[in-house]
């Protein structure tokens, strides 16, 4: 009697086979969720810079005037500022550590609001622009600097550049 069925040898080989064709999908499989979450950390750490940008952009913009261009100060790992609200004057720190950029404001109306709040993950430089046209790394002086750049490092390097005209905060290029 004839029997038809599968050696050994043909039952090594198809599951040699199978293993490898697995293997290569399993791998590839892998390959691509590690790309879809390299992209996901690149899409947040953006929208943080979006954020952080942004955020400084708005204070800034509505917090100069000419007459407290005095109350301006900053080094190259914090930015000190104060303007004038409907309940007084509020005080505005940004600050650069390690782990992150982070805002603080104070004013009358939240006296105790010392803690800061982490605006991004991004660490970074402030510098200031003088009447000169020349970057320094601390505002100690009376008056506004013509613009204030923030140099960003985390996933990557951006700089944001937030020039200052009589008080005001004109339009500005992120690159």
């Amino acid at each position: 009697m004839n029997q038809r069925g599968f050696t050994l040898l043909e039952v090594l080989i198809a599951t040699t086979i199978s293993t490898l064709v697995l293997g290569s999908a399993l791998w590839l499989l892998g390959g691509g969720l590690d790309a879809e979450r390299r992209a996901v950390e690149r899409q947040h750490s953006f929208e943080d810079l979006v954020v952080l940008a942004r955020r400084l952009e708005r204070e800034l913009s509505t917090s100069f005037s000419s007459e407290l261009g005095g109350l301006f100060q900053g080094d190259a790992k914090k930015l000190h500022f104060s303007y004038t609200t409907a309940y007084g004057l509020a005080q505005v720190e940004w600050e650069s550590r390690e782990d992150g950029i982070y805002a603080k404001r104070q004013s009358r109306r939240a006296p105790d609001s010392e803690s800061a709040i982490k605006i991004g993950s991004w660490r970074g430089t402030f510098s200031y622009l003088d009447q000169g046209g020349g970057w320094q790394d601390s505002w100690q002086t009376d008056g506004l600097p013509k613009a204030v750049r923030v140099e960003l490092e985390g996933k990557g390097k951006h700089r944001l550049t937030i020039p200052l005209e009589a008080g005001r905060v004109i339009p500005s290029s992120r690159s």
